[in-house]
Formats: C-alpha cells, structure tokens, sequence
C-alpha cells in the first residue's frame, strides 16, 4: 500500500467513498451516509485516513453523544464502519479502526447541576396515585 494513500485525508476518501456508493445502494443509505459525512467534525475529516485509532473514533463518538441522540450518533458509526470497509478493501488504509470500537452506551447529557424538578400535577398525582390531567369531573359530584 502506498504511504501517500494512508496520508489523504479522510474527507476525500469519504468522497470517494460516496461516489462508488452511489447506484449500489439504496439512495436513502446513500443520503444517510452523506448526511453523516458531512455532520463530521473538521478536525477529524482533515485527518489522514491512515492515522486514525479506535481511540479517536471512541472519542469522537463519545463527544458527539454530549449533543446528538445515541440512534443518530450509531448510525454515523454504521456509515463509518462502511466507509473503512470500503477504504481497507480499495486499499487506502491497512485497517478499520471503527470494527473494533463498540458503540458507547446511553448518551452524555449536560446536567446545569439545579435539582431536578416535577411539574405541580405530577407532585398530587404522586400522593393520589392518580394523574389529574386525566381525571374527569363526575356529572354527579
């Protein structure tokens, strides 16, 4: 494998990438994968293909759980591990760093630190055991 392939950053790879998926997939896949593409973070597109890691793919994952839901986040795992299938099979890096990072569990959401507060029906309800948004006047009472 030549050393200057493993050097071309991972943007153009993935735009190569969508080129040769366009007419094989169905054009849903094919607009999800670019849409997850270009949501990449520039840092990590500009980097050389051949120098990502696991850990740079578990790091990236891991922040863009802080401000995406986790079923968007694995889903650009899913394009990520086809693109690296893609790039080891065309011979632009040796390897696929995404195969051997598992998806993070849950989400990482921000918490200002307030306490957590119930809304005022929820506080009665809890104490009846019923949800008064639910509750109806009876026509006798």
């Amino acid at each position: 494998m030549p050393p200057e392939r493993t050097r071309t950053p991972v943007s153009e790879v993935a735009s190569a990438f969508l080129l040769a998926r366009s007419g094989q997939v169905a054009p849903h896949t094919l607009r999800t994968d670019r849409d997850n593409i270009a949501a990449l973070p520039s840092r990590f597109a500009a980097r050389p293909i051949g120098s990502v890691s696991e850990a740079d793919v578990l790091t990236l994952l891991t922040d863009l759980l802080g401000v995406r839901a986790h079923s968007t986040v694995s889903r650009l795992r899913t394009t990520l591990s086809a693109l690296w299938t893609w790039a080891v099979r065309e011979r632009w890096t040796p390897t696929n760093p995404v195969r051997g990072t598992r998806m993070p569990s849950g989400s990482v959401q921000a918490h200002d630190g307030a306490p957590l507060t119930l809304p005022p029906w929820s506080r009665s309800s809890t104490l009846s055991g019923t949800d008064p948004r639910t509750e109806r006047s009876s026509p006798n009472g």
